[in-house]
């Protein structure tokens, strides 16, 4: 009876090998994730630059924006900040 178990037990405990189909289901599987990856990676670092050359671009208008806000703001302002920014 013995035999018969260690005989059960080494069949349930033998380890199979995948078959090649299944190694070149994963390569391609793989091939396909990498080049999609690529792809996406391409494509974040071309909407980075432009995004960049955006940024780049209207900076100076932006500046020129926030001194003219800041001069307007700066002529609002009540007469009593005039008389004790001068003191």
């Amino acid at each position: 009876m013995s035999t018969d178990s260690d005989q059960q037990l080494r069949e349930l405990l033998k380890v199979e090998h995948p078959d090649q189909a299944g190694a070149d289901r994963v390569a391609k599987t793989m091939a396909q994730v990498r080049a999609g990856v690529g792809a996406r990676d391409a494509l974040i670092f071309a909407i980075v630059r432009i995004w960049t050359v955006i940024a780049r671009l209207l900076a100076p208008v932006f500046a020129m924006l926030a001194v003219r806000k800041a001069k307007f703001d700066a002529g609002r302002r009540p007469a009593d900040d005039h008389q004790s920014d001068s003191k």
